[in-house]
């Protein structure tokens, strides 16, 4: 596991195995993105985008990330992005 998503493990109260469990669709994203209750998360020194169709806002918690010289993001599952009209 790298640093970054030791932090987010931390973050999230979380160990390693854990977090590892968590880990969304590995073949879909272009980065590591973890699901857990209604939220994805992720690390990233920049916003991660649109990245699942879904808002990304920085977590409050960066004690660990910041550590990591990292960002921790979270996206609500139904935060998804409007569907832009043809």
């Amino acid at each position: 596991m790298s640093k970054q998503q030791e932090a987010l493990a931390a973050t999230l109260g979380m160990d390693i195995a854990e977090l590892r469990d968590c880990r969304y669709q590995e073949t879909r994203t272009w980065m590591p993105v973890y699901s857990g209750g209604e939220n994805y998360y992720c690390t990233s020194q920049t916003n991660p985008g649109n990245l699942l169709g879904l808002r990304w806002g920085k977590m409050k918690d960066q004690f660990f990330a910041e550590r990591a010289n990292t960002v921790c993001w979270v996206a609500h599952m139904e935060s998804a992005a409007p569907e832009k009209s043809a």
